[in-house]
């Protein structure tokens, strides 16, 4: 089974869903979708690990390029799929997806939409990385999980960009956003980069959600 090999690749959690319906992200990347696209099997990457007494990077700067990790499993999936179906397709993507990450971990009944626009997973809470198989192969979709964000404003209080609002997310006032960007940045955006006390990212939203205070340290060896 799918989940069987994503475990023997060392992925904890796996979780299928229909290619139709998932939001597919500009041009530039849908020329990577395999023709006759059917289903997405989307797999997480937990990454928390334990905290040093002090610390001002985000938490998934802490371990390894997650890139190079997430491929390496990945792509022994994909290796062993297509051995099994030769006259099928598989694509796998880590980061630079054709499609919305979050919402195929929610179809692929894996977690739910938080405020913070970041997938809320039962075991690990946001702290997971998203990949995903693109393939030609029908495969029997999972079921999106019952309940929701709780809505309370614990992430909103705490984001120093003021992303988090009513109207929902807006990634581009994130100081985790604004930290990765290339280029010249404007005055907002340099005000924003001094709140927080963080040098580079920020992830004060995901520690404040009251859904994520037991999340599990990851059991992906390469990342301690």
């Amino acid at each position: 089974s799918i989940q069987t090999l994503c475990a023997q690749a060392g992925i904890p959690q796996v979780g299928v869903c229909a290619f139709a319906g998932l939001p597919v992200l500009p041009v530039g990347s849908r020329r990577r979708i395999p023709a006759g696209t059917q289903s997405c099997i989307v797999a997480l990457f937990p990454y928390r690990v334990p905290e040093p007494p002090r610390y001002n990077l985000s938490r998934y700067a802490w371990i390894p390029d997650y890139h190079q990790v997430a491929e390496e499993m990945l792509g022994r999936v994909c290796t062993d799929l297509r051995q099994q179906y030769p006259a099928e397709q598989f694509e796998p993507f880590v980061d630079a997806s054709p499609i919305g990450e979050v919402a195929a971990a929610v179809a692929a009944g894996l977690g739910i939409f938080g405020d913070n626009g970041q997938l809320i997973t039962a075991d690990y809470g946001s702290y997971v990385f998203i990949g995903e198989i693109l393939t030609t192969l029908s495969l029997p979709p999972d079921q999106p999980i019952n309940g929701g964000c709780l809505h309370c404003g614990c992430c909103a209080a705490v984001c120093p960009g003021g992303c988090i609002g009513p109207d929902g997310f807006e990634k581009v006032r994130c100081r985790s956003y604004i930290s990765q960007k290339k280029g010249v940045l404007t005055a907002e955006e340099e005000a924003s980069l001094r709140k927080g006390g963080m040098a580079w990212g920020c992830d004060l939203c995901l520690p404040a959600c009251p859904m994520k205070h037991s999340a599990a340290y990851t059991p992906i060896t390469a990342f301690l």
